[in-house]
């Protein structure tokens, strides 16, 4: 593998990329430059809030807006920091509180297949955005989007819209292990390309997963302690990455110790 080439995993929310792909980028780490990138990292400053949004405040501290945002960056860059990885934060706000110019909200439940037609714009702008700021040697790493969180709906719809042949999937964390019908569903026709994580990248990667403190509550609530979720992900029945295309298997090697 050439050393310039970069890994680029895009993670819908300020976690989602180290929980799905934490090991991943800690067994990069010593072979390629490994960048997480954040989509939706924003939120307004004040309210009225959804009551999606209130959910979220509740569960994450009771932090709103804008505050909590900051937050989570924070956490984010940690994160990256511990597992020896880059980050970048595009400035789109997370679905419960996106709305129109009046004072309907867009999403009163996370959980769809499809984005509202007010998100079309958005959908447009973020795929021009990762268009410009990717370089043709990158590796691009998405969402499956288990579990149809319309955030990560929207990142794998953007990437797959950059028409990249070196395109793969993640499934998500804690999504695929609270709905394995589902990931079986979406990845029964995609190619499967295995790797694996050194007890000391295990490591790192529980370490980075445990920065993000105002998402602990949600997780755990969904699925358990997250270290043990993290470690029966890795010593189950193998981590590995789906695509759609044969030609990706050459980077399979850059994966293996």
């Amino acid at each position: 593998m050439a050393p310039a080439e970069r890994w680029i995993i895009l993670s819908p929310h300020l976690d989602d990329g180290v929980l799905s792909c934490g090991g991943l980028a800690a067994a990069l780490r010593p072979k390629a430059p490994v960048s997480i990138w954040t989509i939706f990292s924003a939120a307004p400053f004040r309210g009225p809030w959804s009551p999606a949004a209130m959910w979220l405040h509740g569960v994450s501290g009771g932090t709103t807006g804008s505050r909590l945002a900051s937050r989570r960056r924070r956490e984010d860059r940690e994160a990256c920091r511990l597992l020896g990885a880059d980050y970048q934060h595009f400035n789109f706000k997370d679905a419960p509180y996106r709305k129109g110019r009046g004072v309907e909200f867009y999403y009163q439940d996370t959980r769809q297949p499809a984005w509202h037609p007010g998100d079309d714009g958005l959908v447009e702008l973020m795929t021009s955005k990762l268009r410009k700021a990717l370089l043709e040697s990158d590796v691009v790493i998405a969402p499956l989007a288990v579990g149809s969180h319309v955030d990560h709906v929207i990142v794998r719809h953007a990437a797959e819209q950059l028409g990249r042949s070196r395109l793969f999937y993640y499934p998500d964390v804690p999504y695929a292990q609270t709905n394995t019908a589902a990931l079986t569903r979406q990845s029964e026709r995609m190619k499967t390309l295995g790797y694996s994580v050194t007890p000391q990248q295990l490591s790192d990667w529980i370490a980075a997963a445990l920065c993000y403190t105002t998402q602990i509550r949600m997780i755990e609530e969904s699925a358990g302690p997250l270290p043990a979720l993290l470690a029966e992900h890795a010593n189950g029945d193998g981590l590995c990455l789906y695509s759609l295309s044969d030609r990706n298997r050459e980077l399979e090697v850059s994966l293996q110790h």
